[in-house]
């Protein structure tokens, strides 16, 4: 198994793939989600993530982790951890 696992669910007015072995669209199931510009990703870098859901971002990178909610952030790194950082 991949060492990140995540579920991601699809929402109203989202572009996905479909793939049906069959071809009949009715048995068909979402390969993976597009964006779009009704749409966009929530970040364009290389080797970095981003989730949101809300309010919530949580932002990671190589020895990076920023979580913020509502405005509020928290900062982990591999030698400390910062709430609210500047």
């Amino acid at each position: 198994m991949g060492a990140i696992k995540f579920h991601t669910p699809v929402s109203v007015g989202e572009v996905v793939k479909l793939v049906s072995q069959s071809g009949d669209v009715t048995d068909a199931v979402i390969d993976f989600s597009l964006s779009s510009s009704a749409n966009q990703r929530p970040h364009d870098k290389v080797a970095e993530g981003v989730f949101t859901v809300g309010n919530m971002r949580f932002h990671y990178k190589d020895g990076l982790c920023d979580v913020t909610v509502g405005g509020k952030r928290v900062r982990i790194s591999p030698d400390r951890v910062d709430i609210n950082p500047a």
